[in-house]
Parts: C-alpha cells; sequence; structure tokens
C-alpha cells in the first residue's frame, strides 16, 4: 500500500480500495485527516518524546477531556501505554494492587490482546495453541451470545443464567484469589455479539458482591465507534476502570490509555509505564 485518503487506501499499482475495516478498527477519522496530521506535525516541531516521568500539556489535556466524557465513577487517565494490550495489562495491575488478589475472569470468544499475558486471557484456543505462554492465572466463561447460548437457554425466559452461573466458577473452577473481570461491552473479534439486557446491571452486582473489579474493553468500541462515545453507554453500566486504544489515535496515531476509579489510582506510577 502507497497512499491513503479518508476512507480509500492506495495499492503500488495504483488501485483505489474501500477500506471497509477502517485499517485494524483503529481509523475512526480515517487516512490522512488533516487535522490530526497538522497536529502531529506541529507537536513533532515542538516536543517529539518526553519520558513518561513528565508530563507535558497535551498529555494532560487529553487526559481531562477524556475524563470528562467517561462514567462518572472513571476519575483518572492514564496515558502512558503502549497500545491496546498493555493498557489491559495495565488496568489488570490497578486491580490487583487494589484487591490484592491475583486472577482475571474473561469470556469465551474474547480478545483482549496479542501479549503473552494477554493472548493467554484471551477466550479462543487459537490464538494460544502454538505459544508456550506465560501468563497471569485466568478463567474463561461463557459469553452472553444468545444466539449460540452455552446454556442452551432462550433470550427471554433465561434469566440471565450466563451471569448466574458466575458464581458457581469462581466458588469451584477459579483460584478463589479474583481481582478483575474483563469484558468487551460489544465483543469485537468475537462476532460482534451485542449482551441482553439486564446483562451489565447482573454483571455489576456480581462483581460487587464478591468484590472484584468490572474492567471494561473499549478498545475497539470506544471513541464513537458504537454510536456513543463509549460502549457502555448503551449499557448504563458504570465500570472501576476502562481501557482505549485503537480509534483514540484520530488518524493512526499510536495513542492508548486507561480510564479509572479512584479507588484503582493506587498503582505506583514506574509500576506500569513504557517509553
Amino acid at each position: 500500500m502507497t497512499g491513503g485518503s479518508g476512507v480509500l487506501i492506495r495499492d503500488s499499482d495504483g488501485r483505489e480500495f474501500i477500506d471497509c475495516a477502517s485499517a485494524t478498527f483503529n481509523l475512526s477519522l480515517g487516512y490522512g485527516h488533516p487535522a490530526v496530521i497538522n497536529a502531529m506535525k506541529e507537536q513533532a516541531d515542538r516536543l517529539v518524546h518526553a519520558t513518561s516521568s513528565f508530563q507535558t500539556d497535551v498529555i494532560n489535556r487529553l487526559s481531562a477531556r477524556l475524563v470528562s466524557l467517561a462514567p462518572k465513577r472513571l476519575t483518572k487517565a492514564h496515558l502512558k501505554v503502549s497500545g491496546g494490550s498493555t493498557a489491559n495489562e495495565g488496568a489488570i495491575k490497578m486491580a490487583q494492587h487494589a484487591t490484592g488478589k491475583r486472577d482475571v475472569i474473561t469470556l469465551f470468544r474474547s480478545h483482549v490482546g496479542q501479549t503473552m499475558a494477554m493472548a493467554a486471557l484471551s477466550g479462543n484456543a487459537f490464538r494460544k495453541k502454538s505459544l508456550p505462554l506465560v501468563g497471569i492465572g485466568g478463567l474463561q466463561v461463557p459469553d452472553p451470545y444468545c444466539l449460540r447460548c452455552f446454556y442452551g437457554q432462550q433470550r427471554d425466559s433465561c434469566g440471565l443464567m450466563c451471569v448466574d452461573r458466575l458464581a458457581d466458577f469462581l466458588e469451584y473452577a477459579s483460584s478463589g484469589s479474583v481481582a478483575a473481570v474483563l469484558v468487551e461491552p460489544i465483543s469485537g473479534n468475537g462476532g460482534n455479539v451485542v449482551p441482553p439486557d439486564g446483562y451489565f446491571a447482573k454483571l455489576r452486582e456480581l462483581c460487587d458482591t464478591f468484590g472484584i473489579k468490572l474492567i471494561l474493553d473499549e478498545i475497539q468500541t470506544g471513541i464513537g465507534r458504537t454510536g456513543r462515545m463509549f460502549a457502555a453507554e448503551h449499557f448504563g453500566v458504570e465500570p472501576d476502570a476502562m481501557t482505549l486504544g485503537k480509534g483514540l489515535g484520530g488518524s493512526g496515531a499510536q495513542v492508548a490509555g486507561i480510564l479509572a476509579s479512584d479507588e484503582l489510582s493506587g498503582l505506583p506510577a514506574n509500576d506500569h509505564s513504557f517509553t
């Protein structure tokens, strides 16, 4: 590929294609949006790099803007991560630090990243089978995929068994030390599965009952992709942390971050900061 503009991408033979996937779901403003490109050029003239020990005006402005848009529980922004996978790892570290617990629950079919730890937590065997994984403790549980319900239930009469049975997984299949549930509000690579009404309200209640932190992976769904700024808004859920990436860069810039509650913001800065 040799160039792109808006929704079009051009190859070395001069052919143009409509990019219906916006690259890897990250070009929320298309290829080469002039406002983004000009801002990047202006910043490059001022300061290309600052160590993660420092603050900059652009980081502070972006942090404040994200917090102003986020669910009310999320009062802090951490932008010193290198991508979506490390944003998820950072949110998990925050939950582990806050709870003193270790393990993470994810869903069948979930895709939460490509690092060793996040591949281990993803809910598809094909992402793991060729790797000698060294990951954190995790447990995958059935997702709210009503069309192919793991429990053979019907949407209008199931009583959200996919949440209720989580208590059994915690009691009989977990290590007994679960720090967080990490879920995508709408699964991306897992088939764009939209959970049924009431799913997140019940999941939030279960997390509170068991002292588990709820982390929403909005790396694919966030920054307007579902018609709201964050997909969490469709479900009225208040997570303890939310991770962002992909579309946050607008036109291809590598930007990612973690939004977190006050309780999860006690992780020492040098425990999760990148060059």
